[in-house]
This record gives C-alpha cells, sequence and structure tokens, in this order.
C-alpha cells in the first residue's frame, strides 16, 4: 500500500462557497413532479407537498426541491395548477395530491436567504409559469405569419394604398 499516491488533492473552500456554488441561479427552469403528499402544516392548514426535481439548461437534474401548495396562497395553487394543466381541477375547487404526480412544467427559482445562520440559503419556487393556452381565432399570430413570415403577409394581392401629405 502506497500512501504517497492515495490521496485527495484539492482547492480548498468555504462551506459557503460550496453551498452557493450548489445552488442554482435566480431563473427558469423545467421541472418534473416526483413526488406528492397530503399534509397538515404547524398551523394544521392541509396543504399538498410537493418534490420537484428541477433540470437544467442542459435538461439534466440539477437539484430536487420541496415546495408547498395551501388553500391561503391560493395564486400560488392556482399557477402550479395552470403549469401542470390541472386548471379544469382548479377551477371545480378541488384538487388531489395525486393529480401532480408526474407532471411537469416551468418554474421560476429564486434564492432564498436563510434568516438563521445555521442553515444554508436554498432555491426556493418564486411562482409557476403558466402553459401556454391554445390559440383562439380572437388572438394569437395570424396564419400567414405561421406560414410564411412577413414577406407572406405582405403578398397577399390585397392592393396597397399610401396617400402622403405634407
Amino acid at each position: 500500500m502506497n500512501t504517497a499516491m492515495e490521496k485527495l488533492t484539492f482547492t480548498p473552500k468555504t462551506e459557503t462557497q460550496l453551498i452557493e456554488e450548489g445552488l442554482l441561479p435566480k431563473g427558469d427552469y423545467e421541472f418534473e413532479v416526483m413526488n406528492t403528499e397530503f399534509k397538515y402544516s404547524k398551523a394544521n392548514n392541509p396543504m399538498i407537498v410537493l418534490k420537484l426535481r428541477i433540470f437544467n439548461e442542459h435538461a439534466e437534474p440539477a437539484a430536487i426541491i420541496t415546495d408547498y401548495l395551501m388553500t391561503d396562497n391560493q395564486l400560488k395553487l392556482c399557477r402550479a395548477a395552470k403549469a401542470c394543466g390541472l386548471l379544469e381541477e382548479y377551477e371545480k375547487g378541488e384538487l388531489h395530491c395525486e393529480d401532480f404526480r408526474n407532471k411537469t412544467g416551468r418554474v421560476s427559482l429564486y434564492i432564498k436567504k436563510d434568516k438563521d445562520p445555521q442553515y444554508p440559503d436554498k432555491n426556493a419556487v418564486g411562482f409557476y409559469i403558466s402553459k401556454k393556452e391554445p390559440e383562439t381565432s380572437g388572438g394569437g399570430t395570424s396564419k400567414p405569419m405561421q406560414q410564411g413570415g412577413i414577406a407572406a403577409m405582405l403578398n397577399d394581392d390585397i392592393p396597397f394604398m399610401c396617400e402622403w401629405r405634407v
């Protein structure tokens, strides 16, 4: 056994540096709901606990974050439901923790500074990003714009008149 070869060589870092390196920067990320659980908060309020797998810009798993959905923050609850394609269930006024299981979507993360220096900062959910609604005939991009850009839109055989006044 050669002890001279069996050692770790590294540049030491502070605990703060190591924690900060493990955090994702503030921004929007894709997520997948790994697990869900129905619980009661310390104040005895019902909540759905979501364990989210967060993916980086290369679509690689980058973090696991726990988030809590409660009726006293209905905006977050509504946005989470919309992001996961559960708007109909939300509008009925009833969501089950199983409804969220294996759902995917986008979420905006931030770095939550812990008030107690004993605990490290962590990534947290700022808000859920709603999935794009299907386009309706009343709005959105027109067919010519989708199929050929501005050139197609301008080449529509409609006479163009312009009047200049000085």
